[in-house]
């Protein structure tokens, strides 16, 4: 019922960015990137439908992993929309978010969503994978791929050993209209209790809690769950065969980033094309709130769509956006930046190893060499 990418739609208030008290610290795992990014905790499990492991990690300066859609069991969470449905590792290194994908990844035999998911038994060893930090050139015979990407990372990606190309995925570009369809229609269905064709454990008493919706309950909601029931419904009204259309051009998306990758060992991106906003203020209307997470989820939400394993891990510092300054004093906050790695299907640890290969080599608060 926190639906959204920006950390202040919770009842209760929002969410601080460890790094500037007064921005987002992304969504909707906001509580975890918090929690992870202020040394309260070690390690976090988020929930991932757009970009909700990966946004927060990137703006609280964490390394997160969307893994393989099914390789992590979904058993006993809330889902939202069960063909995005995704829950993730969160932590302040590579290491540590291994060490946790070791422990939840596997086939649960209840979750339907892991058709071709190993077993636990039979889950790679992704701390064997990680490259030592005394390897100089833990990349060399790699290929990256980039695209409007910091100068200076693709340069540190060169100096471990990989070699950097660009391509074009031209669909990308059209992944936010598909995964709004996508994710609106259906997670509106699951608040309305239209769950169905599912073997998995139901969590019923959450339906029993929720159904039926009366105007304290709605009132209740942030104005992003209100506008995807708003929007679900009128599609389904209107639009009926709009789900089905997107999920069959997605299916498509995929085919595209599996050409790209059969060329390169993984994609690199920003996660998140701008820096955390501040928050929309207590009372803002849902135009000003939509407007402070405009463009977050352009490189995070295809990628839940298509299904590949995607990390996201600091690189550096940003400014905060210009409409963000309210002071001279603004002028110095420093934003963490996340890198995105995207991967072939069942292949983590070759994104894990790319991330462990950078974070070994360089500090990313300084940008300067470790060794």
């Amino acid at each position: 019922m926190s639906h959204g990418a920006a950390s202040f739609t919770a009842p209760n208030g929002p969410v601080q960015n460890p790094y500037a008290h007064g921005f987002s610290a992304g969504g909707s795992s906001s509580g975890c990137g918090t929690l992870i990014g202020n040394g309260d905790v070690d390690l976090g499990m988020g929930g991932d439908q757009g970009g909700s492991v990966r946004i927060p990690a990137a703006f609280c300066g964490l390394v997160g992993l969307k893994a393989t859609f099914g390789l992590i069991p979904y058993t006993g969470i809330m889902s939202s929309e069960r063909s995005l449905d995704h829950t993730g590792p969160m932590a302040l290194t590579v290491k540590d978010t291994a060490l946790l994908l070791q422990a939840v990844a596997g086939y649960d035999d209840l979750d339907d969503r892991q058709l071709g998911a190993p077993y636990p038994s039979a889950v790679p060893d992704y701390i064997a994978a990680l490259p030592s930090p005394s390897e100089p050139r833990p990349l060399e015979g790699m290929k990256i791929d980039v695209k409007a990407i910091v100068e200076s990372a693709i340069a540190k990606f060169t100096e471990l050993g990989a070699e950097v190309k660009e391509v074009s995925i031209p669909m990308h570009a059209h992944g936010g209209s598909l995964m709004h369809i996508l994710n609106k229609m259906g997670s509106h269905q699951a608040r309305q209790g239209r769950s169905c064709a599912y073997r998995g454990v139901y969590v019923n008493e959450f339906f029993e809690k929720l159904m039926p919706w009366d105007q304290r309950k709605w009132d209740t909601v942030h104005s992003f769950v209100q506008g995807t029931s708003v929007s679900g419904e009128y599609a389904f009204t209107h639009y009926p065969t709009a789900y089905g259309r997107a999920v069959n051009i997605v299916r498509k998306v995929k085919h595209d980033y599996d050409a790209a990758l059969s060329d390169v060992d993984v994609l690199v991106m920003p996660t998140v094309p701008i820096t955390a906003r501040r928050h929309a203020a207590p009372d803002a209307g849902p135009l000003e709130c939509t407007k402070k997470t405009a463009g977050i989820v352009d490189n995070t939400s295809l990628i839940n769509g298509i299904g590949h394993p995607a990390l996201t891990f600091p690189v550096g510092f940003g400014s905060p956006d210009k409409e963000d300054i309210l002071s001279p004093e603004d002028e110095n906050i420093r934003l963490p930046v996340g890198m995105q790695i995207v991967g072939k299907w069942w292949d983590e640890a070759t994104c894990l190893k790319v991330a462990a290969a950078w974070e070994n080599a360089w500090d990313w608060k300084t940008g300067q060499r470790k060794n």
